[in-house]
């Protein structure tokens, strides 16, 4: 099941500028509660929140860096597992040619056809180019994989077959390479579309710093300091980081270069024409 959260309703050039106004609007805020308490001060009295805005800072940063490293290392294993898939099923295709027919032919075909609609599933941006909503790109995200697992139960059944008339080491090799792509499939789909932030970690995130931007807004105001560009500056910084953190997180629009399955979709329509040829 794919887990969708509020914010995938929304574009990403909105979420920019929502947090953007988010944050200057909780330092604008902040600032005008510090002068407020400055009028109310007397004379020599200060506040010093220094310590407090520099905690509160850095603790941000950290949930900050922490939530990057995790986009990050889910981009990573998202590279690994396309290349382990493209070998696998590479793997697989070359295998078949050693079962008996007619399971051999009817083996390659379906894994052609299972490279072609996998590198359909992986085409994610064009999905979701043609979904009306991210509930709409879920359910066409989860027919495209539910097509594929028709194509693995057939693939199967030919993988039985094969394993009845030639019940030999070569056929265990190739059920074992066959056992490889359904796993980095499941794994695919598991680190895609289930293994995502929750939405109350996006609530606390933008919860903490427009609690840390408040607090550094009003130990401006209360220590008789002006607006500068720096507000905007933060702000700024801090939508960018947000938005690459979510661009991470969203599978339409961190989807990763399928050359490695493209260069096997080559490589198995063009041993299948040498076939046809041959035959």
């Amino acid at each position: 099941m794919f887990e969708t959260t509020a914010l995938d309703f929304l574009p990403l050039w909105a979420i920019f500028i929502l947090s953007t106004v988010l944050i200057v609007l909780a330092m604008e805020v902040g600032f005008a509660t510090g002068q407020r308490k400055l009028r109310h001060l007397k004379d020599g009295e200060t506040i010093h929140l220094g310590g407090a805005v520099a905690a509160t800072l850095g603790l941000l940063a950290f949930i900050l860096a922490f939530t990057f490293g995790t986009g990050t290392n889910r981009w990573d294993v998202k590279k690994e597992l396309i290349l382990n898939e493209s070998n696998a099923i590479s793997t697989a295709f070359l295998r078949a040619d050693m079962l008996p027919e007619p399971q051999r032919a009817r083996i390659q075909q379906l894994l052609s056809r299972y490279v072609d609609h996998r590198i359909a599933i992986n085409n994610k941006d064009q999905i979701y180019k043609t979904s009306h909503n991210p509930r709409d790109f879920a359910d066409k995200l989860e027919i495209k994989i539910s097509e594929a697992k028709i194509i693995q139960s057939d693939l199967w059944v030919e993988a039985v077959a094969a394993a009845k008339r030639q019940p030999t080491p070569i056929t265990g090799l190739f059920v074992s390479a066959l056992n490889d792509v359904f796993d980095l499939h499941q794994s695919r789909v598991t680190v895609i579309m289930q293994q995502r932030m929750p939405m109350v970690f996006w609530i606390t995130l933008y919860g903490l710093a427009i609690l840390a931007m408040w607090l550094g807004g009003y130990d401006v105001g209360v220590s008789r300091g002006g607006r500068a560009l720096s507000s905007w500056v933060v702000a700024l910084a801090f939508s960018s980081i947000m938005l690459l953190v979510i661009a991470l997180d969203r599978p339409q629009a961190s989807a990763v270069n399928q050359a490695p399955l493209l260069e096997v979709q080559r490589d198995m329509h063009a041993a299948l024409a040498d076939s046809d040829k041959s035959g």
